[in-house]
C-alpha cells in the first residue's frame, strides 16, 4: 500500500520514469488498484471540487463588487443626473456623497470576507486598481487640478478591462497546462495498460 501511495504522488509530480520503475515492481492487481484510483475520482472529491468552485466564483464576484463599489455614485449620477436635486440628505452635501462614504467604508470589509472564500490573488488586482485610481485623485485634486468623478470612473474601467484581459490569459494559460498534465497522466496511464 505504501508503494501505491508513492505512485500516485509521483504521479501527481508528473516524474514518468520514476512511476515506471515503481510500477513495474507492482504485480497485476496492485497495478489495476492504481488505475482504477486514477480514473475514477470519488464522490467526495467530486462534491468537494463543486463546491469549491462554487465558493470561489462567489469569492471573485465580492472581490469585483468591493472594486466597484467606490465607483457606485458614478453609476448613479449617469442613471439619474438629478439624482441630488430629488433627494436631500442632513449632514452631507448630497445624496452621492452619502452613497460614496458608504461603499468606500464597505469595501474592506468585502474584501475581508473575501479572504475565506478561496479566491486566487489574482482577483486582488481589481480593488487595488480601484484604490489606486481614487487615491492618485485625491492627491492630484489637493494640489488644485480637478479630476471629477466621471473622469475617474472612466480611468478605472480602462485600468479594469486591462486586467481582466490580463486575468482571462493567465486562466486560459492555468488550465492549458493543467489540460496537458491530464493528457500527460493518460498517456502514462495507457502505457502501463499496454504493458500488462
Amino acid at each position: 500500500m505504501n508503494k501505491e501511495k508513492r505512485i500516485l504522488t509521483l504521479l501527481n509530480e508528473l516524474d514518468e520514469k520514476r512511476v515506471l520503475t515503481l510500477l513495474n515492481e507492482l504485480n497485476t492487481e496492485e497495478r489495476k488498484n492504481i488505475l482504477r484510483q486514477l480514473t475514477q475520482p470519488s464522490l467526495n472529491a467530486q462534491i468537494d471540487n463543486k463546491f469549491d468552485f462554487i465558493k470561489s466564483i462567489f469569492g471573485i464576484a465580492i472581490v469585483f463588487l468591493s472594486a466597484l463599489l467606490p465607483f457606485i455614485d458614478n453609476f448613479l449620477e449617469l442613471l439619474f443626473p438629478n439624482i441630488n436635486e430629488v433627494i436631500k440628505v442632513a449632514y452631507f452635501t448630497n445624496f452621492l456623497t452619502v452613497i460614496w462614504s458608504f461603499c468606500i467604508s464597505f469595501t474592506p470589509l468585502l474584501i475581508i470576507f473575501s479572504l475565506f472564500l478561496s479566491v486566487n490573488k489574482l482577483v486582488y488586482v481589481f480593488p487595488i486598481i480601484s484604490g489606486l485610481v481614487t487615491s492618485t485623485a485625491v492627491i492630484i485634486n489637493s494640489t488644485g487640478y480637478y479630476i471629477t468623478g466621471k473622469m475617474q470612473f472612466y480611468i478605472f474601467i480602462t485600468l479594469i478591462s486591462i486586467a481582466v484581459i490580463v486575468l482571462f490569459k493567465k486562466i486560459y494559460n492555468f488550465l492549458l497546462i493543467k489540460k496537458l498534465s491530464e493528457e500527460l497522466k493518460m498517456k502514462l496511464i495507457n502505457l502501463i495498460l499496454k504493458e500488462d
